[in-house]
């Protein structure tokens, strides 16, 4: 699987462990790629977000792996299942994380999302808003992919609850 813009890549584990263990009887060996376009941003502590991707990858094992990179560009094979958490498909978005307007090309970053997941596999995304979910799904449905599910992904659980209000995931697979 390969994980696009997956930040600090702090789920790793879990993400590598769902992939391994979510839906079958039994375990399989599930290989996690994390990618992400702005790695070499530095934090307070001197750390940069690739210094702490690769921190979260060793906890992960090693069938978990971390790279820096444009996913639009990088060769990649054909992956079972592809996630993105929050991709910037609004400049909004890629504004507020701090990237420059020349990295937002959302047409090219899910045309890229499709063509990794191979056929029958599945592309797993999470939107930030509604609206957001409302734009990406819009283009995968002139893609090649069947929509299997949407669901909320609001939740409780964390001190800023009410922001999580709009939040929606989906699943596609590719045709």
């Amino acid at each position: 699987a390969a994980d696009v813009g997956c930040g600090v890549f702090q789920y790793a584990t879990a993400l590598q462990r769902f992939l391994a263990q979510g839906g079958t009887g039994a375990p399989r060996r599930a290989i996690l790629r994390g990618i992400e376009i702005d790695g070499h941003g530095v934090y307070a502590d001197g750390h940069s977000r690739a210094d702490y991707a690769r921190a979260h990858v060793v906890l992960a094992g090693d069938d978990a792996h971390f790279q820096v990179g444009d996913f639009t560009a990088l060769p990649i094979p054909e992956q079972d299942m592809v996630t993105m958490w929050f991709p910037f498909v609004e400049r909004y978005a890629l504004l507020q994380w701090g990237l420059p307007l020349s990295l937002f090309d959302p047409t090219r970053l899910v045309e890229r999302a499709v063509a990794t997941v191979r056929p029958g596999g599945l592309l797993f995304v999470a939107n930030q808003t509604e609206h957001e979910a409302e734009t990406i799904q819009a283009m995968l449905r002139s893609m090649p992919t069947e929509h299997v599910r949407t669901v909320s992904i609001a939740t409780d659980l964390v001190p800023y609850a009410e922001k999580t209000a709009g939040r929606i995931a989906s699943v596609w697979r590719r045709c």
